[in-house]
């Protein structure tokens, strides 16, 4: 097929996307791109991992963060984190600087 989208791992440092505006509300968060209009929405889990994105911090990272605030088992954490990051790379949220 061809694909150029690379394996989210641990390592992996993501940042967001240009077009990506984001908006924590209530309980979750609300994204926009504004080069096309996509709405997306998002949990609390989704919502606590864009709040530690900061362009520096690998996904291993951002899912001690959500370890400590949700009180869950590192494994958990991680691997929750890297299936939302995925997800938001896929969906140009986010983008892989590292």
């Amino acid at each position: 097929m061809g694909s150029t989208v690379r394996k989210i791992t641990a390592e992996t440092i993501p940042a967001f996307g240009p077009a990506a505006s984001i908006q924590p509300v209530g309980d979750g968060v609300v994204v926009l791109l504004t080069d096309d209009g996509q709405l997306f929405t998002g949990n609390a889990t989704t919502e606590a991992v864009l709040r530690r994105v900061d362009g520096r911090r690998p996904v291993a990272e951002l899912a001690a963060g959500i370890c400590e605030e949700f009180d869950v088992d590192h494994a958990a954490a991680v691997s929750d984190t890297l299936a939302i990051v995925a997800d938001l790379v896929e969906e140009r949220v986010l983008v892989v600087v590292g």
